[in-house]
């Protein structure tokens, strides 16, 4: 029960990050960061280990685009 309300909520805010990355509004990737880290719960819970490495370059390529958006804007 746990995991599929987790796993649930992470595939809405990701599809809200991906509808505000869409509308060029920065805090798109603000809230990807935050995002990552229902994915690490779920990553946790299902003990997907392989998954980490992603989960750690989507933060590092949020975290950049977010400062580029910031200074471009």
């Amino acid at each position: 029960m746990l995991l599929t309300a987790v796993t649930l909520l992470t595939s809405v805010v990701t599809l809200v990050v991906m509808w505000l990355l869409g509308k060029k509004d920065k805090r798109g990737w603000l809230l990807s960061i935050a995002n990552q880290s229902l994915w690490f719960w779920s990553i946790w819970l299902t003990k997907a280990w392989g998954f980490i490495p992603l989960e750690v370059m989507i933060i590092v390529i949020a975290v950049r685009s977010y400062r580029r958006w910031s200074h471009d804007g």
